[in-house]
């Protein structure tokens, strides 16, 4: 598997019904074909009752009914309205609803990603550096007060060589 396929892989896993934020759920049935479940691709609607599908899902089951044991009209899987027209006059192409599954997948991908991004700052190691960097400013303040307490004895110190040095001068 090359590495485009592996990134494929993953985006479909993001787009399955399963792994849909709560906050998406309603939104992913409108735009789910309940014939294969997954989100439409080049979605068509039946000009009689306005239920959409996938080109490919609607087609295959008309053709599977004309061809099966018990050869049936065309239907609505939906609400089975028979559908008397030819299959190219019966389905229109739903382009707004293609737009909406094409926005809602980008939507998914933008959560996914800011979602994964909070993740990764939460496991990464620069929370570790940051408390790595805690101690380290702690250290530094401990390092200071030390100096400062160092600077108040060699001030100390310095006073009283000065002292000593204004008492040399009197002599």
């Amino acid at each position: 598997m090359n590495k485009q396929q592996v990134e494929d892989d993953d985006v479909n896993i993001i787009f399955q019904e399963d792994n849909i934020p709560l906050d998406f759920q309603d939104l992913d049935k409108t735009l789910r074909c309940v014939i294969c479940t997954s989100l439409f691709d080049k979605a068509v609607t039946i000009k009689d009752c306005g239920h959409t599908y996938c080109s490919v899902c609607i087609r295959n089951h008309w053709v599977a009914s004309r061809n099966g044991v018990h050869r049936q009209v065309k239907k609505c899987p939906t609400c089975r309205q028979e559908v008397s027209q030819d299959v190219d006059k019966a389905l229109v192409m739903n382009r707004n609803i293609q737009e909406g599954v094409k926005i809602f997948k980008q939507m998914l991908l933008k959560t996914h990603r800011s979602s994964s991004q909070k993740q990764e700052t939460k496991d990464s190691p620069s929370s570790s550096s940051s408390s790595s960097s805690c101690r380290k400013k702690r250290r530094r303040t401990v390092a200071v007060r030390k100096l400062s307490n160092n600077v108040n004895y060699d001030e100390d110190a310095n006073e009283d060589a000065d002292e000593d040095d204004y008492e040399d001068e009197r002599d």
